[in-house]
């Protein structure tokens, strides 16, 4: 088959839902927030006095209330619908971001980092099972790929031009600004173009209390853990987001603190992973369901992504970090999109909302657990220890993602 084939097949793909396009560019603008802001949240941190041990405490922090919201709000837009809850929350991230710059103490940042991570993570479920509910089954890695590239892209650029603003003499008040103005701007978008993809559930007349929906919730949470491939995808969700929240804070530290970068280049360096990912990842999932072999992918890119980080981790100079840390992105690339994919085609259409939300909620627990760790590690020995244990906790992802999850099976089948 021609590119020019596959290229149609692909814009055919994208054309399918209106929702698609929306989701993109809500998704874009967001992300152009998110890179301005993302790289300098540790350092602005570390400038306000903190030490790193505190810095665990205010990550850990932002995660705990998140693991309590995401499967409740992935179960209530199962039931209610999506788009209200999208909507809304992006817009109270909006509200929330220029809280960071009139206060200054530990207890006051890590209240109000809190509030906007609470509010933030848990549209991810939603936002999730949303594509979900737009991609065909055939194209969905595809789909899920293109999805996340085009936000890596946007994210990259947003990195470079944060780093500029920085250099042409602005401050990180600007920026703080800049990235409420972008998630304003993508609750807009979201509100005018996306169309909801759920039929809210009409409760019965003999519907029982709200303890009885919560019971009813609760015990569908308690049956899908029982199953094999539920339980391989917690395992996974947890270790893998273990080691992912080493990267946001320890990857500019690591070049700031131990080899002297400037602030005006931590966003350019924190881009080349992201470019990498972004270029790898739409061809991940497209070989992926040209092939059908979702968990090869998922092997291979989680032990590209071994390899690279436990190299990053004894790099001799800033140079061989950067290009390490850019490899990263390859192997996370391969496997992510397939992963999604994988995710939705093993979990029942009417559970993925919740799915996705307790899925987050494991992860949610292993962020709350993360950060504490790597910062005591980091003040205790040295923030290349910190990529050291990243490396074992991917290993610990990969092994029950490949041993448990059984590819092409519902679960509950």
């Amino acid at each position: 088959m021609s590119a020019f084939q596959e290229i149609k097949k692909v814009w055919k793909l994208l054309s399918q839902s209106t929702n698609i396009p929306a989701l993109l560019l809500a998704s874009g603008v967001s992300m152009v927030g998110a890179g301005f802001l993302n790289p300098i949240f540790a350092v602005y941190f570390v400038e306000q006095g903190i030490s790193f041990k505190n810095l665990g405490i205010i990550f850990s922090m932002a995660s705990l209330g998140s693991l309590v919201m995401r499967p409740l709000i992935g179960n209530v837009s199962d039931q209610y619908g999506r788009k209200k809850l999208i909507v809304s929350l992006s817009f109270l991230v909006s509200l929330l971001t220029p809280f960071y710059l009139v206060i200054r103490s530990a207890l006051g940042l890590a209240v109000i980092h809190s509030a906007r991570t609470v509010v933030s993570e848990s549209s991810q479920p939603v936002l999730s099972a949303m594509v979900g509910d737009v991609a065909p089954e055939k194209g969905r890695a595809t789909l899920f790929g293109f999805y996340s590239s085009v936000e890596s892209i946007v994210y990259s650029a947003a990195l470079f031009a944060g780093g500029a603003i920085l250099a042409w003499g602005f401050g990180f008040r600007e920026l703080f600004y800049i990235t409420s103005a972008c998630f304003f701007g993508s609750s807009l978008v979201l509100a005018v173009f996306l169309k909801e993809t759920v039929e809210r559930k009409e409760e019965t007349p003999s519907r029982g209390p709200p303890e009885g929906r919560l019971e009813r919730f609760t015990k569908g949470v308690r049956a899908m853990a029982v199953q094999r491939s539920t339980l391989g995808l917690m395992i996974y969700s947890f270790f893998f987001t273990f080691a992912l929240r080493v990267y946001p804070v320890y990857v500019p530290l690591f070049a700031a603190k131990v080899f002297g970068a400037g602030d005006e280049l931590l966003g350019p360096i924190v881009a080349v992973s992201w470019i990498t990912f972004a270029v790898v990842q739409p061809f991940g999932g497209w070989i992926s369901d040209r092939l059908g072999k979702r968990k090869a992918f998922i092997g291979l890119g989680l032990t590209l992504i071994i390899v690279f980080n436990t190299g990053m981790a004894y790099s001799p100079n800033l140079a061989w970090m950067v290009v390490l840390w850019a490899l990263i992105g390859v192997g996370d690339g391969m496997f992510r999109p397939v992963m999604s994919a994988l995710i939705v085609d093993i979990v029942p259409a009417d559970l993925r909302g919740t799915y996705f939300g307790t899925l987050g909620s494991v992860r949610g627990v292993a962020s709350i657990v993360a950060p504490l760790m790597y910062g005591y590690v980091a003040e205790l020995f040295s923030i290349r220890m910190t990529f050291q244990i990243t490396s074992v906790c991917l290993l610990a992802a990969m092994l029950p993602a490949l041993l448990l999850i059984a590819e092409g099976k519902k679960i509950g089948e």
